[in-house]
């Protein structure tokens, strides 16, 4: 058995992971994330099976943005929460929600929303001399680093941010075309049989997983905690 960390294993994520940690962004200060999910989807349904997990919604969701925020923040030792109920449905008590995560190197601000009719997965890694847009649905990674509030300067780190998208937009139609672009779900399934054929390490570890639940746990606790009623 293996645990799923879908997210990290997409290009973009993997390619961020590296240029962090060659140092393209400076030294790591921050992050920030957004995960919107169609409104139909999961919150107006009414018999959805997510309304029994422990901290409804938040159980079907936190899982993504604690093992996203993992490989940037280290040791998570705090959480808080901000919910409001927009849609007003009387079987989901919240359906907007903000969440800080602390660790000894940063923050990792969330943004969860249920209320739009659309997708959005974006996830801004800051640092002291860049920041890296990771955007999972387009399978960009975006490096943005704008020194000054001048003409010339916001130009060209304009046409910086036109070339890199349609780099990324090329390399990946050049990818769909050889049958070489791999979503993250299909990464872990590839690396999980390699280590079983090789006796290797997994590619998410039982100590993920766990850290990960532990996070997730925090978070629904301070959650309970603000909005018991």
């Amino acid at each position: 058995m293996c645990t799923i960390h879908n997210q990290v294993f997409h290009q973009p994520f993997l390619k961020a992971q590296e240029l962090v940690a060659n140092g393209a962004i400076g030294e790591f200060t921050g992050m920030r994330l957004l995960l919107a999910t169609p409104r139909h989807d999961m919150i107006d349904i009414k018999d959805h099976w997510y309304h029994k997990l422990p901290g409804g919604v938040i159980g079907e969701t936190g899982p993504h943005i604690a093992y996203m925020s993992m490989p940037f923040l280290k040791n998570i030792s705090s959480a808080d929460i901000y919910a409001k109920n927009v849609l007003k449905h009387p079987w989901a008590p919240f359906d907007e929600f903000r969440i800080e995560l602390e660790g000894e190197n940063g923050l990792s601000s969330v943004t969860l929303s249920y209320t739009g009719n659309y997708w959005a997965n974006l996830t801004d890694v800051i640092g002291t001399e860049a920041m890296l847009r990771i955007d999972t649905e387009r399978m960009l990674v975006i490096r943005q680093n704008l020194k000054d509030l001048r003409y010339m300067s916001i130009a060209g780190s304009s046409l910086s941010t036109a070339l890199q998208s349609a780099r990324g937009f090329a390399s990946n139609v050049f990818k769909v075309a050889i049958g070489k672009e791999k979503i993250g779900t299909k990464v872990v399934i590839e690396q999980f049989v390699q280590s079983i054929t090789n006796g290797s390490r997994p590619p998410v570890t039982a100590e993920e997983g766990r850290e990960t639940v532990r996070i997730v746990e925090m978070i629904v606790a301070r959650y309970k905690e603000k909005y018991a009623t």
